[in-house]
């Protein structure tokens, strides 16, 4: 069984959700509780650490819900991959957009959990699948 197989079956799956949750909630846990730090490191606005830290526990809370569930509902983790499809994206154009005065390390965290999110994604939509 290949690792993608593996982690877009039933169980695998559910770790693969259980990974997008405790990275999303470690992430906004830190984004919150150290804003200025945070903000000062990656040379985001504080307003936008913040605001993304509420956005990603709204997701984390999604995520939750959909794990409380003894059978994963296929339209719910298509709709969570498709919202971590548009994060990717986001993500990207923020930096590409180039505006804000990102620092190399804000650059580097923004791309390097861009991809960790589209792995999710992908695993999500392909264990939605039919």
């Amino acid at each position: 069984m290949s690792a993608v197989a593996a982690f877009s079956s039933p169980l695998g799956i559910r770790r693969v959700l259980w990974l997008d949750a405790v990275t999303g909630a470690g992430s906004a846990a830190l984004s919150l509780g150290l804003p200025g730090l945070v903000s000062a490191m990656l040379g985001a606005p504080v307003a936008l650490v913040q605001g993304s830290a509420w956005l990603v526990l709204v997701f984390v809370a999604f995520i939750g819900w959909l794990l409380a569930r003894p059978v994963l509902p296929l339209r719910g983790l298509r709709l969570l991959a498709g919202c971590n499809a548009a994060w990717v994206l986001a993500s990207v154009g923020l930096v590409l957009a180039g505006g804000l005065g990102l620092t190399v390390l804000g650059v580097a965290y923004v791309l390097a959990q861009a991809a960790l999110v589209a792995v999710l994604a992908a695993l999500q939509w392909l264990a939605s699948q039919p």
